[in-house]
């Protein structure tokens, strides 16, 4: 297996915006700089910010870790908000790939999240190497991101010399698991012009919505009472919750926490890109089969 794993991503702006103010046409025209390294474009220099095109690519990864199957064929999924904009090519037996395809999407917004998924793809299901997500902001931006992929957690009784076979059955013993999340607080929480935070937390386990709690209304350090359970959940799949600020117009996102889970008793912080700390605590549990 390697060592440290990163997603190396970089966004360039490229955009011409017009507008007129007194009957005289005016033209600001936004061409980043290009450096020696990888570049992915952002174009999102419009003050009108839902007509922005996002752009990205030469995506690249290095440290890629090996499995049972030999070295890492790697792809990438790309989403943009609620849009799904598609894959990469498989780099075959490729530890360092670099993917040559190019992502537009023309209905971006600010504070969009940008979300990369990182896979190997295998005989008999594609597995998760992890995932990367920001909220996409007007300029330019570089960033890497370091996958979190846990082997250990996977069959640890298994060896090479197993059959095929035996690799499939112990990889749906682990499917079948209940998630309970609970303990849900946070600390801290910005104020904005409207005043203090109305904060609530929407919940999704994988490609299910669990739900969202109650609205604390002007509450700094909420806690909330609701309790959620899963009982299709999947070690290794993606926790995820967003922080919310109910406001009048529209409701602000203070920050996203994710983690893929394991079976047992887990409790966590996560520190919000806007301010603030939210806390959680999971279980998840094997189901008698």
């Amino acid at each position: 297996m390697s060592g440290t794993t990163h997603l190396s991503k970089v966004f360039r702006e490229n955009c011409i915006w017009r507008g007129e103010k007194q009957g005289i046409k005016t033209t600001v025209s936004c061409e980043a700089m290009a450096s020696n390294l990888p570049l992915l474009f952002l174009v999102l220099c419009s003050l009108s910010v839902a007509q922005s095109q996002l752009k990205l690519f030469n995506i690249r990864a290095s440290g890629l870790p090996s499995d049972l199957f030999g070295t890492t064929d790697g792809y990438v999924k790309v989403f943009c908000g609620s849009a799904t904009l598609g894959s990469t090519s498989i780099c075959q037996d490729d530890a360092n790939p670099w993917w040559e395809e190019e992502f537009s999407y023309f209905k971006a917004q600010q504070n969009n999240i940008l979300r990369l998924e990182v896979y190997d793809s295998d005989v008999v299901f594609d597995d998760l190497l992890g995932i990367c997500q920001r909220q996409i902001k007007v300029g330019t931006h570089e960033h890497d991101c370091f996958l979190e992929k846990d082997y250990g957690a996977f069959c640890e009784a298994m060896t090479s010399s197993l059959p095929l076979l035996l690799l499939v059955l112990c990889s749906l013993t682990v499917a079948e698991a209940q998630l309970k999340l609970f303990n849900l607080r946070a600390s801290d929480l910005p104020s904005n012009i409207l005043g203090t935070a109305d904060a609530y937390v929407k919940v999704f386990s994988g490609s299910a919505t669990l739900g969202e709690t109650s609205v604390r209304n002007n509450n700094p350090n909420p806690w909330w009472e609701e309790e959620f359970t899963h009982f299709k959940a999947q070690e290794n799949d993606i926790l995820r919750l967003e922080v919310h600020d109910s406001d009048f117009l529209f409701d602000d996102l203070l920050g996203v926490c994710q983690r893929q889970m394991k079976l047992g008793i887990h409790e966590h912080d996560c520190f919000l890109e806007k301010g603030g700390i939210l806390h959680y605590s999971y279980t998840l549990d094997r189901q008698s089969q």
